[in-house]
């Protein structure tokens, strides 16, 4: 029996173009099979690769030197990738090696008929596909949603071929994988088909005799193929045999195969018509699938109270997935009143069940306090668990905690773990999170190329922080060589996404002339975009463009706002031009004390800027009572950081001992000082001393 192992091949392109579903899919596909197997089943994917380098063909080459099966994602993108049919030869052989013929599960994803020959790669790669039964997921692909009840059955039928398949010893016919054609050969038969053991042949013969539980596990058996190739019409003949004795089992499993047209023509109605029998009966999958259906009104005109009234049947008797929906419709009101503490107990139930969303969900309720006490450390409890088993929002969340000391002991290395963990997992968040991480040395040793490299993964999702961040690292040389260019490329990607870190940066670019010649207009435009779309720095130069004229008229009383705005935020810098405005009435009305008080709160931060303006005001403004002593002393601050204003009028009071001793010398060097920093009037006052 060999151990399983998996490898799921697919064009990237096809993944980022779905929004990620192939990733889900095979999230999904990993979950079936672990619940098959009751352990961890490996199933690698190439989800961070970024270069097709010697490093990244060499772990490819021993991820499939190890795999015992492979699943290859069949589009018009995958028979024309280089790499898709390398990784296809390369599993042939180890398959040859391994003396088997039956270990490639082709999963037909989309259209592929009208890929002509010359189109393909390597036509090899599409005659091997084809002499392997493809399991046909087309239909469901038109639902969009991957984690549906369906393409959960689907993939669970997908992995009982896989388990079975691998579970044989010898070489033979690849495994089928599900269709919904009908058999050509009769469907009733008298000769037991080889292969069965003993208790499923003890099920065919009191099939055969008319023992109704028989005649489910029978129709079972063809449904899901085990001991049996796979058939759906002759699923479909058993099931009816035990439904015609009031098998609720039977009757339900009935119902699925008219709801998804498996051996049968699709027929919601009757599916919905079976469901309510089944239900009625107290089959417990059977009230779960009507109360899901009249949710989503599948067959059925939508009626979220009858919805409540079958999940909540199914719930109270132990339904795991019923208990984690009823908990949903309590939380959103849907049919029942609004009843937080209930969804709340419900949630605890299905996680306590095992349930992966409902551990997530209650811990969420544990964390906001919904319909619970707030218990940080209790909710950690449960993301965890929830994260344990590939929910990748919970490890996410569980990676902030850790981050943040939020229920737990903070802990930089254990977030990085979480992180990593759901950025493997495709979220393209968490892949910015882990590149920020290795940028600053934040719980794992500092590493730009690999903060370059997830910024590229997270960028390939299509995600703006990602793009933005890619932009960051070109502009700055970080884990790359410095490509203004091709930053401004990026950050205008960014940008069209609304992002405001890129309108910033590229608004930046163009104020500095970077690219070419400063451009204040076109600096004032993406300064504008950014400062809309809430970023602090941004509203400060769109404050300082107004202020000073730059790129657009002049216009005090829009600076004033835009400072405001800023200063709102909590910079400092901006909220000290509100002071100076205030002091001056400068696009507003004037209030000197509120003024003086607000660029005091700065200056005290250590602000050059507003100790000049603050020494300034105690020396001349006609508002203010002069105090000469108490301007030098703000003089003497700013000079220290180097403000040639500052360092100019404190020498011309220390030449003339106004307000501090007379000290010549020591006049003369900060008068030099300022010269040499280019403010005008010291370089005057040094030209008429010589």
């Amino acid at each position: 029996m060999l151990e399983p192992i998996g490898f799921w091949s697919y064009a990237r392109h096809d993944d980022e173009n779905s929004d990620g579903d192939l990733s889900k899919l095979r999230v999904i596909f990993g979950k079936q099979l672990k619940l098959l197997y009751g352990v961890e089943v490996k199933i690698w994917q190439d989800v961070t690769a970024i270069d097709y380098g010697a490093d990244w063909f060499a772990k490819i080459h021993e991820a499939l030197n190890r795999a015992t099966f492979f699943v290859p994602i069949v589009t018009p993108r995958l028979l024309k990738s280089e790499w898709c049919a390398k990784e296809l030869q390369i599993f042939r052989q180890r398959e040859k090696n391994m003396g088997r013929t039956d270990l490639i599960f082709p999963i037909h994803y989309i259209n592929i008929e009208d890929v002509h020959d010359t189109e393909c790669h390597d036509i090899e790669t599409l005659d091997v596909l084809r002499t392997r039964q493809f399991a046909d997921f087309r239909e469901h692909r038109r639902s969009r949603d991957p984690d549906s009840r369906e393409v959960r059955l689907w993939l669970e039928d997908l992995a009982g071929s896989v388990r079975r398949t691998l579970r044989t010893k010898t070489s033979g016919d690849a495994v089928p994988a599900p269709s919904a054609q009908r058999p050509e050969a009769p469907i009733y038969s008298d000769v037991p088909p080889p292969g069965l053991d003993e208790d499923q042949l003890a099920w065919w013969h009191d099939a055969h005799a008319g023992e109704a539980n028989a005649q489910w596990c029978l129709g079972s058996m063809y449904a899901q193929g085990i001991g049996v190739t796979r058939d759906d019409a002759r699923c479909v003949y058993w099931l009816k045999k035990a439904s015609d004795q009031n098998h609720a089992s039977a009757i339900c499993r009935l119902g699925l195969c008219y709801e998804e047209g498996q051996g049968v023509d699709k027929d919601l109605t009757m599916a919905n018509t079976l469901y309510r029998k089944a239900g009625e009966s107290g089959n417990l999958q059977a009230c779960f699938f009507l109360g899901l259906n009249y949710l989503q009104g599948t067959g059925i005109a939508q009626d979220y109270a009858e919805a409540a009234k079958w999940l909540e049947k199914a719930a109270e008797a132990g339904h795991v997935n019923a208990q984690s929906a009823i908990a949903e419709q309590y939380q959103r009101g849907a049919g029942v009143e609004v009843d937080l503490v209930r969804s709340a107990l419900w949630y605890e139930r299905a996680a306590r069940n095992g349930s992966m969303i409902a551990q997530y969900r209650y811990a969420d309720c544990l964390r906001e306090g919904l319909g619970v006490p707030q218990n940080l450390a209790e909710a950690a409890q449960w993301f965890e668990r929830a994260a344990e088993q590939g929910h990748m929002i919970a490890q996410y969340v569980l990676g902030a905690m850790y981050a943040r000391g939020e229920g737990v002991e903070e802990d930089p290395e254990k977030a990085f773990g979480w992180f990593l963990k759901a950025a493997e997992s495709g979220d393209a968040d968490a892949q910015c999170m882990v590149a920020n991480r290795y940028r600053y040395g934040d719980g794992v040793a500092a590493d730009d190329v690999e903060a370059l490299r997830w910024f590229r993964v997270a960028a390939e999702q299509d995600n703006a922080d990602g793009i933005y961040n890619v932009g960051r690292c070109l502009e700055e040389g970080r884990g790359c060589a410095v490509d203004r260019m091709a930053a401004m490329e990026q950050y205008r990607r960014a940008a069209s996404k609304g992002h405001a870190h890129a309108q910033f940066a590229i608004g930046l670019i163009y104020q500095a002339g970077l690219s070419g010649q400063p451009n204040p207009r076109q600096a004032y435009a993406w300064f504008l975009k950014a400062a809309e779309g809430g970023h602090a720095w941004a509203q400060f130069e769109l404050a300082c463009c107004y202020h000073g004229g730059d790129g657009v008229d002049f216009d005090m009383s829009k600076a004033f706002v835009w400072y405001q705005r800023a200063a709102d935020q909590g910079l400092a810098a901006p909220k000290g031009e509100v002071g100076l405005c205030l002091l001056r009435g400068s696009g507003t009305a004037k209030d000197v004390d509120k003024g003086l008080q607000l660029m005091r709160e700065v200056a005290e931060t250590g602000n050059a800027r507003m100790q000049y303006h603050m020494g300034l005001a105690y020396q001349e403004c006609d508002d203010v009572a002069p105090d000469h002593a108490l301007a030098a002393k703000w003089y003497a601050m700013a000079a220290e950081r180097n403000d040639p204003g500052a360092q100019y009028r404190l020498s011309r009071m220390m030449a003339g001992g106004d307000g501090v001793p007379s000290d010549p010398a020591a006049a003369l060097e900060l008068m030099r000082k300022s010269a040499a920093q280019g403010y005008s009037k010291a370089v005057d006052a040094l030209a008429a001393m010589s």
